[in-house]
């Protein structure tokens, strides 16, 4: 089965922390992102202890729950969809007839297929996208991270690789479904693959702007539009990536059970450029990937020697797990802005926050905020 994790966006509305516990996730962001920095060169001694328990990390749902049939907004404005979509962490679900409009405007074409698929939770509209355009890397990521079926999922992780090479999602989703598989061998040589790739994508710009272009479509003001697309954004990587994280702790764990220390080292290494890579090139565009990605190098680090130096830089194990502290609790402070000073602005401003969010990221244009309308 497919798992979802809806935006950051809610997180951050309600002023929830991402690493805590699954909470209705709201928050969003997307844009930019820089190539992640090389993992050390310095050995990285392991120490043979026991695994601290790592902080609990959000666990997208399997499937977000929808709004029944959601009909084009009254004269409420969008400041009172906000308030109900950040109450009941649902999304606005379009129907097939509301979808009709957006559809023929695109020409059922292959981006707007995989669109409506998103807003109305049908696979079958995805099946038609990936018929339309099987090279299309939007579209077999779709396929690779909310398949229906293990079958279309697994499917859809091989021709991604195929359709974006330079794009490391691909060979982390395969190292995932490689260790599920008992074959951690295999799960390491994607790996492996992947740190070599600078590029780490997700699709998320192109299915924001999308989702509000088929609400805008169905009916709705500018301002639902940017809300509704918003605050449903999902985010379904999240648990691969952290499931993935995991599975490479365990991994480093038996090792130094073992008293392998080269192997633990080697697996050390790939945990932190996968946590740092998740960090430096999604991190910017939403708060939950940042914070999820500050859990899985925390995971990888509690397994080296606090003494270590792990990087080019001098900075030992301990070290970074303060400066990992440190972005947590700045992260979890600009999330602290309370859904108040949302849903009291007017729809202009609200739009203005969108638009920054969907511009310059979520942690800038929650800045923006903070500095507009100070506690």
């Amino acid at each position: 089965m497919t798992t979802q994790s809806r935006s950051p966006f809610a997180l951050v509305v309600a002023g929830v922390v991402v690493l805590a516990v699954g909470a209705a996730a709201l928050s969003w962001f997307y844009l930019g992102g820089t190539p992640s920095p090389s993992v050390a060169t310095p050995p990285v001694k392991v120490a043979a202890k026991a695994p601290v328990p790592a902080k609990p990390v959000l666990k997208p749902a399997i499937q977000a729950p929808h709004l029944a049939e959601e009909p084009p907004p009254d004269n409420a404005g969008a400041n009172a969809l906000l308030s109900k979509l950040s109450k009941n962490g649902k999304n606005v679900k379009l129907t097939p007839e509301q979808l009709q409009t957006y559809l023929m405007e695109n020409k059922r074409n292959a981006e707007s297929l995989l669109i409506a698929s998103r807003v109305s939770d049908d696979p079958n509209l995805l099946r038609e996208a990936a018929k339309l355009a099987p090279g299309d890397p939007r579209v077999q990521f779709e396929l690779a991270t909310r398949g229906a079926t293990d079958g279309e999922r697994r499917a859809g992780i091989q021709a991604l690789k195929q359709a974006a090479p330079d794009n490391a999602m691909g060979d982390y989703l395969s190292a995932m479904e490689h260790f599920k598989s008992k074959d951690p061998a295999a799960a390491m040589e994607d790996i492996k693959a992947a740190m070599g790739k600078a590029r780490l994508e997700d699709y998320a710009s192109d299915n924001l702007q999308g989702a509000e272009e088929a609400y805008l479509a169905a009916g709705y003001s500018a301002t639902d539009a940017k809300t509704a697309s918003m605050m449903g954004m999902q985010l379904p990587q999240i648990q691969q990536m952290n499931d993935l994280s995991t599975q490479l702790s365990n991994l480093q764990q038996s090792y130094l059970k073992a008293n392998d220390a080269a192997n633990a080292e080697t697996v050390s290494r790939s945990g932190l450029a996968v946590a740092q890579q998740m960090q430096n090139q999604l991190g910017s565009r939403f708060i939950l990937n940042d914070m999820v990605g500050i859990a899985m190098e925390s995971r990888v680090l509690a397994g080296i020697d606090p003494s270590s130096v792990i990087d080019d830089s001098g900075i030992t194990a301990r070290q970074r797990i303060e400066q990992l502290n440190q972005r947590r609790a700045e992260m979890k402070e600009l999330s602290s802005t309370n859904i108040n000073i949302l849903q009291s602005l007017p729809p202009r401003e609200l739009m203005s926050y969108f638009d920054r969010a969907k511009i310059h990221g979520e942690a800038s244009a929650l800045r923006w905020l903070r500095a507009k309308y100070p506690k």
